[in-house]
C-alpha cells in the first residue's frame, strides 16, 4: 500500500512524509526533488524558463515510473501534479491519497507577517502568497481526489501524528 500527499507546497509533503516514513519503515519519494534532481543532471543549468516548461513533463515521467514501481510507500507529489488526469489515474492504481490541508487565508497572512508589503510596491506578491491563491482555488480538486484530508494548521507534531494515525489504520484494516 502506498501514501499519495497532495496540496499546496508548504503544507508538509515532504517534511511530514519523510518523517512518517522514517517511523513507520515506510519508503519515500517526493516527485519534485526527483524531477528537480533529473533537470539539473549535468554541466549546464537550464534557464529559469526552460527549466519550468521542462519541469512538468519531467515530474509526469517520474510520476508515472514511481506509481509502477513504489510499494510501502510515502509518496509527495507537487501541488499540480496530482491534478493532471494521466497522473491520477497511475497513482490511484499506486496507493490512496491524502489531502495536507492548510488553511490559504492564515498562510497569506503568515506570509504578509514574514514579508510586509513594500511601500513602494503595496500591491506586489511575493511567490509564495501566489501559490496560497492559487491553492484556494484548488481545495475543491483535491478534497474530490481524496480519500482523507488532513488538516495541518496546528504546527509539525500535531500534522504528523494525524498522518501517521491515517496510515496505521489503513494498513491495520489491510
Amino acid at each position: 500500500m502506498n501514501f499519495i500527499l497532495i496540496g499546496i507546497p508548504n503544507s508538509g509533503k515532504t517534511t511530514l512524509g519523510k518523517k512518517a516514513a522514517d517511523a513507520l519503515g515506510m519508503n519515500f519519494y517526493d516527485t519534485d526533488i526527483l524531477a528537480s534532481d533529473s533537470l539539473l543532471r549535468g554541466n549546464k543549468t537550464p534557464s529559469f524558463f526552460r527549466f519550468i516548461n521542462a519541469f512538468v513533463a519531467v515530474e509526469e515521467t517520474v510520476v508515472q515510473r514511481i506509481a509502477k514501481t513504489a510499494e510501502n510507500a510515502i509518496i509527495a507529489t507537487g501541488a499540480e501534479t496530482a491534478l493532471s488526469a494521466r497522473n491520477v489515474e497511475a497513482l490511484r492504481q499506486a496507493g490512496r491519497f491524502i489531502h495536507l490541508k492548510r488553511d490559504p487565508d492564515r498562510m497569506i497572512r503568515k506570509i504578509r507577517e514574514k514579508h510586509p508589503p513594500r511601500p513602494e510596491a503595496p500591491h506586489e506578491y511575493n511567490m509564495n502568497e501566489i501559490m496560497a491563491l492559487e491553492y484556494k482555488k484548488m481545495i475543491p480538486e483535491y478534497e474530490k481526489l481524496a480519500d482523507w484530508t488532513l488538516e495541518n494548521d496546528n504546527g509539525q507534531d500535531a500534522g504528523l501524528e494525524k498522518l501517521i494515525k491515517i496510515i496505521r489504520a489503513e494498513l491495520d484494516a489491510e
